[in-house]
């Protein structure tokens, strides 16, 4: 705040373990500090999001309740959080789970404060992004060329691939603001500065007939 900073951002998990890895908490005393961050972000007029890793799945527990999901959104949601962000942290979520999850979670949180973050660690990312649009969500994040990982299973790339996501949607018709062969451009120059060569195909050079 004292660097000027208007909007903060905070992440919590629903899997207990996967939350003591990466924070070295319980999920109750993180939901207890992220209290104290809207509280102090409120009183300094900042706006706060926040991020739900392992919404569909972890790798060490497995299935997640819906219940305890909807249990930490809510908590969010009552905080003043004005975007929930839902992360498949793991790679595990389906089509399927996707939409049972927003179909629940929209009946208690409106859709435009929903979010999705997917990773992309079984080739599953744009299909789940697909479906959560078509539950309604406008808010995806994506990385440059996917560069990132899961540190706590020791993942290689996994984020979803800010190129792909951009052209499935400008092919649907669905305007994203975003110049693609700007993104490109970016995805080559990340790629050459880490060593790795690029697997953006350009699909965008040629058109659909």
């Amino acid at each position: 705040l004292n660097a000027g900073a208007n909007e903060v951002l905070f992440w919590i998990s629903t899997s207990e373990t996967h939350n003591m890895r990466m924070l070295n908490s319980t999920v109750a005393d993180t939901l207890k500090e992220n209290q104290l961050i809207c509280k102090i972000c409120k009183e300094n007029k900042v706006k706060v999001r926040s991020i739900i890793s392992t919404a569909f799945g972890c790798a060490h527990e497995g299935k997640i309740p819906i219940s305890k999901l909807m249990s930490i959104a809510l908590s969010l949601n009552t905080l003043g959080c004005y975007e929930i962000c839902l992360a498949d942290t793991h790679g595990l979520a389906n089509p399927r789970l996707v939409k049972e999850t927003i179909s629940t979670m929209r009946k208690e949180i409106p859709l435009r404060k929903i979010g999705g973050h997917f990773h992309d660690l079984r080739g599953m990312s744009m299909a789940n992004i697909f479906a959560a649009f078509e539950e309604g969500i406008k808010i995806f994040d994506a990385a440059i060329g996917g560069r990132g990982c899961a540190p706590d299973i020791q993942s290689k790339t996994i984020e979803s691939q800010m190129s792909q996501l951009v052209y499935m949607f400008e092919e649907m018709g669905v305007s994203t603001g975003i110049n693609i062969e700007k993104i490109y451009e970016c995805e080559e120059f990340v790629g050459n500065i880490l060593g790795i060569k690029q697997s953006s195909s350009k699909l965008a050079s040629w058109k659909t007939p």
